[in-house]
């Protein structure tokens, strides 16, 4: 795996902060607890919402098995997507994307 698809995989700041990672497990073990703790965010979320008394009681399983699913496909589709890097760099758009 070059640099370049793991940067697109991972994301730069998995690559620049994890000193040790040298494998695609290891940057993947590394970036996993980021993006699961939007899921386990949202789940916390979703259970405020349907505390006791609110009368969303039997949508809590329904709800939190949908973020659980997702949850899994998206750190499937991280790990299994086909990312193809032209050599030549024609067709290629960048897009900047910056955080104020």
């Amino acid at each position: 795996m070059t640099n370049l698809t793991c940067r697109t995989r991972f994301g730069h700041n998995v690559i620049t902060r994890c000193v040790d990672c040298s494998t695609f497990l290891q940057f993947g073990l590394y970036a996993l607890p980021t993006g699961l703790l939007d899921y386990i965010r949202n789940v916390l979320l979703y259970g405020l919402v349907t505390l006791r008394g609110t009368g969303r009681e039997r949508l809590r399983l329904l709800g939190t098995g949908v973020l659980v699913a997702a949850a899994v496909f998206e750190t499937w589709w991280l790990a299994t997507v086909d990312i193809q890097v032209p050599r030549d760099g024609l067709g290629v758009v960048m897009v900047r994307v910056c955080c104020i």
